[in-house]
């Protein structure tokens, strides 16, 4: 502050006038520096829409300490500007000075995207609500978190270990270090560790019922009282009531990644397997009441917006069968019939 009371006129001290993180007095010194002139008021335009601009970006939604964070940006530019209030700048000045605030403040938000989005020592927590979310880790892993779920990375992430903590489902695709496992905390302190694959867990609050499914590679799957090695086509359920693990062989990944894909694609699939898989997806049952068709393969591709109705409709049309829907207390009940001979 001067002797006139005044304080010192900076970009940081403008970003915080922004802001609203100013006491009564300083935000009066600024707004008199504001009127003394069109030139500071021309450079104070310049860097608010440089900082609006990065309102454009779309962080995902995690829990992250909002004042340390800005703490960060302001001392990044507190370090790498001067004072920025000549009376009469050129305007080839005013220019370049706009230009280079904007650049400032930007890699100062970069700073806060890297903050939260796995490279702080601290760690962190990536949240979903209403919709899918997608992110990348530290480390390169992708991490696809079905509605509702949350995952927590401790600070020793980056250290001898990769470790997370899954509430929810999620899809992982973990970068491969062999040095460095990939370990996911789920409740009742039963886990998952891999060192590189694709595999789905789920693993719901309150559920005694943990679910892991493997598209990829190896895992191990368990507690401290039992685990099991699962390998690509491979899934296994956990009793958290008992302690027992239950293996399950030749699992379609088309049941368990359906919430994240929302692809059906059917080739070569007896339509016995069909009905089993539709009946795993939708909230509906499917009845097949055509032994002959039994193991008749079927070919089709269905997208994201087919109703468990459009994809029977399919079926039936091409393999010759007939489709009856019945409503019951349950639920519906889809029954597919053929003329048997």
């Amino acid at each position: 502050m001067d002797m006139k009371g005044e304080i010192e006129m900076n970009d940081s001290v403008l970003m915080a006038y922004i802001n609203d993180e100013l006491s009564a007095e300083a935000k009066a010194s600024v707004d008199r520096w504001l009127l003394a002139s069109d030139q500071n008021m021309s450079h104070f335009n310049q860097l608010k829409s440089s900082w609006e601009l990065t309102g454009e970006l779309d962080p995902h939604p995690v829990a992250v300490d909002t004042d340390k964070a800005w703490d960060k940006v302001l001392n990044q530019i507190s370090s790498k500007e001067e004072k920025v209030i000549p009376l009469k700048p050129s305007g080839f000045n005013r220019r370049w000075i706009g230009i280079a605030a904007g650049i400032v403040i930007l890699l100062g938000v970069f700073s806060i995207f890297k903050f939260i989005g796995g490279e702080n020592p601290e760690g962190g927590t990536l949240v979903s609500s209403n919709s899918i979310l997608v992110d990348t880790l530290g480390d390169g892993s992708i991490i696809s978190l079905n509605e509702n779920s949350s995952l927590a990375y401790s600070g020793d992430f980056n250290d001898e270990e990769r470790r997370v903590e899954l509430s929810g489902e999620a899809f992982f695709e973990v970068e491969r270090n062999e040095s460095k496992p990939f370990i996911v905390d789920l409740h009742y302190d039963s886990y998952v560790r891999v060192l590189g694959t694709s595999f789905n867990i789920k693993a719901l609050e309150g559920d005694s019922l943990t679910e892991v499914s493997v598209k990829s590679g190896k895992v191990e799957f368990g507690s401290e009282k039992e685990k099991v090695i699962l390998t690509a086509g491979q899934a296994a359920v956990m009793n958290h009531h008992t302690g027992k693990i239950t293996r399950l062989d030749d699992v379609s990944t088309m049941v368990n990644l359906y919430w994240l894909d929302r692809q059906l694609e059917f080739d070569a699939v007896n339509l016995i397997d069909v009905v089993e898989i539709l009946n795993g997806i939708f909230a509906a049952e499917v009845v097949l009441e055509c032994p002959l068709m039994a193991d008749e393969l079927i070919r089709t591709s269905h997208d994201k917006d087919e109703s468990i109705e459009d994809v029977l409709d399919v079926i039936a049309e091409v393999h010759g069968l007939n489709v009856q829907k019945n409503q019951t207390e349950g639920g519906d009940t889809y029954t597919l019939s053929c003329d048997e001979l």
